[in-house]
């Protein structure tokens, strides 16, 4: 970017039209913000077992968190730079289960046609296998 920067202003680019964007792909952080939606104790709730069949690590997911967030609050640290700017970093192919996936791009349909999803925003509708 810095290269870029240099040839522009050397060629008379008009720097005040020039812009740059530029992400931090470090470790997920202990501070970065995840949503654990507040308990309804008048509401009885379903929850879904979410196995990672590499690891053989099991979860408990309901059905209004994604599977991500119900990692990160069962302490396990998924691959994911999703809020950090790189949509699909946690692409990963569902074995079995079903999910409501609402995404905003990242994944393309033949993937989801071929089982991936996308961790970050898919919320189970059954217990769900992922290949992690």
């Amino acid at each position: 970017m810095e290269a870029v920067r240099m040839m522009l202003a050397e060629l008379g680019y008009d720097m005040a039209h020039y812009h740059q964007e530029s992400f931090n792909f470090a470790a997920l952080e202990e501070d970065d913000d995840f949503e654990i939606p507040e308990s309804d104790e008048t509401v009885e709730r379903t929850v879904f077992r979410v196995e990672l069949a590499k690891s053989g690590q099991v979860l408990e997911c309901g059905p209004d968190m994604t599977i991500l967030n119900a990692a990160r609050a069962a302490g396990l640290r998924l691959p994911s730079s999703c809020a950090r700017g790189l949509r699909g970093s946690c692409k990963s192919r569902m074995v079995s289960g079903t999910v409501d996936m609402k995404h905003g791009g990242g994944i393309r349909q033949r993937e989801v046609d071929q089982g991936q999803i996308l961790l970050c925003c898919s919320r189970p509708t059954s217990d769900v296998v992922i290949d992690r």
